[in-house]
């Protein structure tokens, strides 16, 4: 396993937080699957996230993950796919039930990750979003304005402050996945301190599964470049989590870029984050 194990101390006792390191792919890179597998049997990952692509797939496509027992977790289609919770249609229902849920039960996925969508009325969204409520999504937090459209403004996404996340996390019992990138440009945006809006969204959310990409603190756009090319320090983040008050194992999905034909990049991330 190339989980890592951290002891801490809080109030008066140890606990103890495991680090499990994740490969994200897409349904559509089928020629990846063997390697992902290979890789994490070889113990240079824990779990792989697959974006799941509308219609790219049947599930006999992932038996080589479930034949090895490997974690899987899935991202659900999202508004670049017209997946929009704030515009749930027939159609996007019909993906929702029968390629993302029936994904979910074959592959006995621990979590599905979500975003929010495009909107800003919150009573909209929990109305909505009980349309695809199960306990295993994750919303994940977003920047303010998306990159669909960005060169006419962009789309306004849901969940880039505290309080939307919070309201999403609070008032209609979603766990947050935490985009460290999303987060970055979201505080750009917001004009505020990205190092306190992270350390404040983690504390106040507490969520176990991340997204982690690197990105430019003063960058109102996601970027998603390799941890080492932005200016934020990702050693903020490891020590912020290793010394999170939780004795939970905490996940780590890459979403750094792919470079070559193979996952070498993103095995180049996992080490750089692990030699912190």
């Amino acid at each position: 396993m190339v989980a890592t194990l951290y002891g801490a101390m809080g109030a008066g006792s140890i606990f103890y937080i495991m680090f499990k390191y994740g490969i994200k792919i897409w349904s559509v890179n089928k020629d990846w699957f063997s390697e992902v597998v290979e890789l994490i049997k070889q113990g240079k990952a824990d779990f792989v996230e697959i974006y799941l692509v509308p219609s790219s797939f049947k599930l006999s496509d992932f038996d080589i993950f479930k034949q090895n027992n490997i974690q899987v977790s899935l991202h659900c289609p999202h508004t670049s796919h017209n997946f929009d919770v704030f515009n749930l249609t027939k159609k996007s229902l019909d993906i929702w039930n029968n390629q993302v849920v029936k994904t979910a039960d074959y592959l006995n996925s621990q979590f599905i990750i979500l975003h929010p969508g495009i909107g800003e009325n919150k009573e909209t969204f929990k109305r909505e979003s009980l349309k695809i409520k199960d306990s295993r999504v994750l919303m994940e937090s977003m920047v303010k304005v998306g990159f669909v459209g960005v060169e006419e403004g962009g789309v306004m996404c849901f969940g880039y402050s505290k309080e939307e996340l919070e309201f999403i996390h609070k008032d209609c019992g979603f766990d947050i996945c935490f985009d460290v990138c999303h987060s970055l440009a979201s505080a750009a945006w917001q004009k505020i301190d990205s190092y306190d809006f992270i350390s404040e969204c983690i504390d106040l959310l507490k969520p176990r599964y991340f997204h982690l990409a690197g990105g430019n603190i003063e960058d109102e756009t996601d970027r998603h470049l390799d941890l080492w090319e932005g200016n934020f320090d990702y050693k903020f983040i490891k020590e912020k989590l290793a010394k999170a008050q939780q004795a939970e194992d905490i996940y780590l999905s890459f979403e750094v870029p792919k470079k070559g034909d193979g996952l070498e990049n993103d095995l180049k991330n996992i080490e750089y984050f692990k030699n912190l």
